[in-house]
């Protein structure tokens, strides 16, 4: 397993030290704690904390190997929905680990309030409704240049996974990638900005329910936002995700982009999972895309 871009356990105060003196001037009181991992291990790609103080402007801090393109794709997307997402405050590069901080905000995920009963499918639908709302907002015309170009960067990238197989690729090649390029022969090209990862984990209620997206690791501009329904649809508890609404928004995305989605899982698995363990994730991405 590779371990060398992973964080180990470090003492917080050690982190806090890495804060810079300016941001820490107004926390002469102040607690910081790590907060739980989405996963179980020994070693993490990213450790957070929350730094507090007496004021309430809490701090979401984050250390990680090279953050700076996450910084960078956190300001662009905060820049293009700064009511939805929590502002970017700074970054400490260090040689190889980073530490980024941003605005805090405290909520819990969307599906853990719907499966206990903190919220209802009614104010589930109004989140949904809102957010959609909002991102129809700053869709964009673009042009069948500028998707194609998209299109074609992102098979060229599907197929540099030396993990892939020459059968892999030939099936990939007849079968799979005509449909994505029938889908952009039949689109007028429309451009937004994305999280790249729109699953209910990512958007938070807070006890006002107001709610915040976060995480914008994999945030880009692209024609093929419709994958954000696909997500929303496909990750979370089975109780949110089995709502007549969640369905519906997932079932009426059009399939070419389904096909995307899957093929982006084996991406995005490739930049958090390693080894033995990636080749696990990348067999059944690819026989969830043959099965279609």
């Amino acid at each position: 397993m590779r371990t060398k871009n992973l964080v180990k356990k470090i003492p917080v105060e050690e982190i806090y030290n890495l804060i810079p003196n300016e941001i820490t001037a107004g926390y002469s009181k102040y607690v910081i704690e790590e907060l739980e991992p989405s996963c179980s291990s020994e070693v993490y790609r990213k450790r957070s904390y929350r730094l507090s103080n007496y004021d309430g402007d809490d701090l979401l801090l984050t250390y990680g190997y090279k953050l700076q393109g996450t910084f960078e794709k956190s300001k662009l997307f905060h820049k293009a929905l700064p009511f939805l997402s929590c502002q970017p405050r700074f970054i400490i590069n260090g040689n190889d680990f980073d530490l980024v901080g941003q605005e805090f905000f405290d909520g819990k995920p969307l599906d853990l309030m719907f499966a206990e009963s903190k919220i209802s499918e009614k104010q589930v639908e109004y989140i949904i409704d809102d957010i959609k709302k909002h991102l129809l907002n700053i869709e964009k015309p673009s042009t069948t240049e500028a998707i194609c170009l998209e299109l074609n960067a992102f098979i060229e990238n599907i197929f540099s996974n030396d993990n892939l197989t020459k059968t892999d690729i030939d099936i990939l090649k007849r079968e799979i990638i005509p449909y994505l390029q029938n889908l952009i022969s039949n689109t007028k090209p429309l451009i937004r900005w994305s999280t790249g990862d729109l699953i209910a984990r990512n958007i938070l209620i807070n006890d006002n329910n107001h709610y915040k997206i976060i995480d914008c690791e994999f945030a880009r501009e692209t024609h093929f936002f419709d994958e954000d329904w696909v997500r929303l649809g496909s990750y979370g508890k089975e109780s949110f995700i089995s709502l007549k609404l969640v369905k519906l928004i997932k079932e009426n995305t059009p399939f070419p982009i389904h096909i995307y989605h899957l093929l982006r899982q084996t991406l995005l698995n490739r930049d958090i999972h390693y080894g033995k363990e990636y080749n696990h994730h990348l067999q059944f991405d690819l026989v969830e895309i043959f099965k279609q």
